[in-house]
């Protein structure tokens, strides 16, 4: 997709795509790449991280040395929950694959 193309839609297909995760039970059966329970939790949780990571990524874009913006912060309990995941997700998913 051309970047001006995203640009213009992206508040739209964000929204679509918080419905859309929002909508599954949180149990429901959805492949992923971990070696934990494969089901939308999953996604539900990535997207929590992924998005908070872009969105403070994307507020510190072209930030000199003086640091004249700051960003947003990124809300305590997803930050913990961030954490955790790596741990929980990336660490495991490391080990069990060797």
């Amino acid at each position: 997709m051309p970047p001006d193309e995203a640009a213009r839609t992206y508040d739209a297909d964000l929204g679509r795509f918080v419905a859309a995760l929002g909508a599954l039970d949180p149990e429901t059966p959805v492949p992923n790449w971990a070696a934990s329970a494969q089901t939308a939790a999953f996604w539900q949780r990535r997207a929590v991280h992924e998005l908070a990571v872009h969105r403070w990524d994307a507020a510190t874009i072209g930030v000199g040395p003086t640091g004249t913006v700051a960003p947003m912060p990124v809300a305590p309990d997803v930050a913990d929950d961030g954490i955790a995941e790596f741990f929980d997700v990336f660490v495991a998913t490391g080990i069990a694959f060797g």
